[in-house]
Formats: structure tokens, sequence, C-alpha cells
């Protein structure tokens, strides 16, 4: 079975968010606008962190720093 490199992106930064949270023992990463947590999505702009708690969309997933 192939996944889309959309997908594959979002669960590889799944999977990174959650081995970096372990060995941190805080979240990552960060929203800068509200004190919570980004989670992989897939959306229509494609793999991206999105911000639960404002419902928005913070950045590309592999380009967050470019923001």
């Amino acid at each position: 079975m192939a996944i889309e490199d959309e997908n594959l992106a979002v669960e590889v930064a799944d999977a990174a968010q959650e081995e970096i949270i372990e060995a941190r023992w805080s979240v990552w990463p960060e929203c800068p606008h509200h004190p919570n947590g980004l989670h992989p999505q897939l959306t229509e702009e494609g793999g991206s962190w999105i911000c639960r708690v404002g419902d928005h969309r913070v950045g590309e997933i592999g380009k967050l720093g470019e923001m």
C-alpha cells in the first residue's frame, strides 16, 4: 500500500512530535498565539501544523520555522 507524500509527512511529524515530547517532557511545537501545542494534520493546503485552541493553521509541516 502506498502512502501519499502529504500523508507521510503528517505521520512522520506525529511520530517525531511524540518522541520529542517524551524526551523533553514538554509540548512541541507550540502555537505562537496560544499557550497550546500544535497537531499535525492533513488539510486542503497539505500536511499542516494546526492549533486546535484557535482552530487555525500555523504552518506547513517541514516549513514551520519559515513562517
